[in-house]
């Protein structure tokens, strides 16, 4: 991995007010190859107050700070290292604490590939101009390419968001979903056909904000647009309808009720799911579905003769096209009893030997606690 050094003459904090008017403090890091401006966050204050007493005893004065990448990160600041490599001879024993994490989810988490495509980009010498090697960075995909290319280089690629498909397929007509492979290479193909290669930049900003401030998705005001004399929709008075989707399947609600029979020592039977629905090949405890959650009488009627324990109320898991309601009812049996019912009866402990559903999953880490560790987990 490469490392660039730079070293950093010192640190001013500098006041400064937000927002809502509440005090913030900035940091203006002055290095050997420029100055930086930083601001601590008050909703993290240990790593804040922590920074600034730091600063304050000079302990970042002179050091080397590694992972610098021009214009994007500076990563790490060494308080034991100075320049020529040389360790700091003062007792560096206070420095020897951590601070407690001040995590604020999701305000402070990097979206996926940030650090990564910064270091393809310190691999690549600086932010490249290409089309090709921006849509390569981590985390870049076509739209992000296309604007950056477009915006930043001129470069004759034309964007593709939500709003140019809402334009595009009202002035044209057309009704291809856009949420399909064929609508997306179809609108593809025309973004390109339209655009104005000497004039990307211009042209991407302003179907962009056309339809952003023009072309809405809800109530556009058709009579000032200047493309009313050419909107086929406006014509055919298929605005609200246009772009258009795939219509979604309806998600449609089942209600699952499982028996977990248990006998004293520790055994419960198991049944293997057949083919025709969701999970076949899969282990579960035997099951009754029914149109609507199962009445006291009715688990008490269905379930073999024993203690009856709500194990499990009402859980939900959603799959695709289809919201499962699934309770579990443990029955404790007696030694002698028979159950007439097809399975296998497997040891607690080896559940972990039989491919279950993530719902079962759930369910057994609900139900584990009522029988101590013997029950295996999944």
């Amino acid at each position: 991995m490469k490392k660039s050094f730079v070293f950093l003459f010192s640190l001013l904090l500098l006041a400064a007010c937000g927002e809502k008017g509440e005090k913030e403090t900035e940091v203006l890091i002055e290095t050997s190859v420029g100055n930086i401006k930083v601001k601590l966050f008050n909703d993290t204050p240990r790593h804040r107050d922590n920074f600034i007493r730091l600063a304050r005893e000079g302990v970042y004065d002179g050091v080397m700070w590694h992972r610098i990448v021009p214009n994007l990160m500076i990563q790490t600041g060494d308080p034991t290292l100075r320049p020529g490599h040389q360790a700091v001879t003062a007792d560096t024993a206070a420095l020897n604490y951590t601070v407690p994490q001040e995590i604020r989810f999701p305000k402070y988490i990097h979206r996926p590939g940030m650090l990564a495509a910064a270091r393809q980009v310190q691999a690549m010498g600086g932010f490249p101009h290409d089309y090709a090697q921006i849509r390569s960075l981590r985390g870049v995909g076509d739209y992000i390419a296309a604007a950056v290319a477009s915006f930043a280089f001129d470069a004759p690629y034309a964007v593709l968001d939500g709003n140019v498909y809402r334009v595009l397929a009202r002035v044209f007509g057309i009704d291809t979903p856009i949420d399909t492979l064929q609508g997306q290479r179809e609108f593809r193909a025309l973004a390109d056909e339209m655009l104005p290669r000497p004039h990307a930049a211009r042209y991407n900003q302003a179907i962009m904000d056309f339809g952003a401030v023009q072309c809405t998705p809800h109530a556009p005001d058709c009579a000032v647009c200047p493309m009313a004399g050419m909107c086929v929709a406006r014509v055919e008075a298929r605005v609200g309808q246009l772009p258009a989707k795939r219509r979604r399947t309806a998600v449609h609600d089942r209600f699952f009720t499982y028996f977990y029979l248990r006998r004293p020592d520790g055994r419960v039977l198991l049944q293997r799911r057949s083919g025709g629905d969701i999970w076949q090949g899969l282990y579960q405890f035997p099951l009754v579905e029914s149109p609507q959650p199962l009445t006291p009488a009715e688990v008490e009627r269905l379930s073999p003769q024993g203690r009856i324990t709500l194990g499990v109320e009402d859980l939900t898991h959603l799959l695709s096209h289809q919201r499962l309601h699934a309770a579990c009812y443990v029955v404790e049996l007696s030694a002698t009893q028979e159950v007439e019912m097809p399975g296998i009866w497997v040891g607690e402990a080896s559940f972990g030997d039989y491919a279950m559903p993530r719902l079962l999953e759930r369910m057994l880490e609900k139900i584990r606690p009522m029988f101590g560790a013997d029950v295996k987990k999944v």
